[in-house]
This record gives C-alpha cells, structure tokens and sequence, in this order.
C-alpha cells in the first residue's frame, strides 16, 4: 500500500507526505516507512516495525487523520489488496 498526501506551504512550495509499506523488514514481517518533504519520493524517511498488523494499521489511521486535519489533501493511493482498498476509500478519500 502506498498512500501521497501534500500540501502548499506559506512560500508557495509544495511539502508531500508519503506512507508505504512494500518495503519489507529483517525482523518483522509489519513494517511501514514515511518520508517527507520537497519531493514525493525524497526528503525525510522514518522506518517502523510493529509486531501486528493491529499496530500498523493503527499507526497508518493515526498519522493519515493527523496530516489531513492540518492540512495535507490526497494525492494518490494505490494497493493490490482488496482489505487494503476498503480501508483506504474509508480513510483518506472519503474524509
């Protein structure tokens, strides 16, 4: 699953937030990677582990509702699962 959020700063530029978890863990089989900044794929990234997919999928709700009250908007989306579809048309594009 992977999920652009962005937004225009005060300057005009544009600041995107990028969620994923294609990207597998050593240790975990759940783990998902955010990156922000200037470029949809560049900036700054932070890995998390989780030892549930309960755990990850609460991280995802908590920082998509947290970007999208201050104001970041959908960008793109995309997953093969159909769960993770479900969730995605309930979280991020229909709030």
């Amino acid at each position: 699953m992977i999920v652009v959020l962005y937004k225009n700063d005060r300057s005009g530029r544009t600041r995107y937030y990028t969620l994923h978890d294609r990207q597998g863990n050593l240790f975990s089989p759940y783990s998902l990677s955010i990156l922000w900044g200037n470029a949809p794929g560049a900036g700054r990234e932070r890995e998390y582990v989780f030892t549930s997919g309960k755990d990850k999928e609460r991280m995802i709700r908590t920082r998509i509702r947290k970007r999208l009250r201050s104001g970041y908007h959908h960008l793109y989306s995309f997953s093969r699962k159909p769960e993770e579809r479900r969730f995605l048309r309930q979280e991020v594009i229909n709030l």
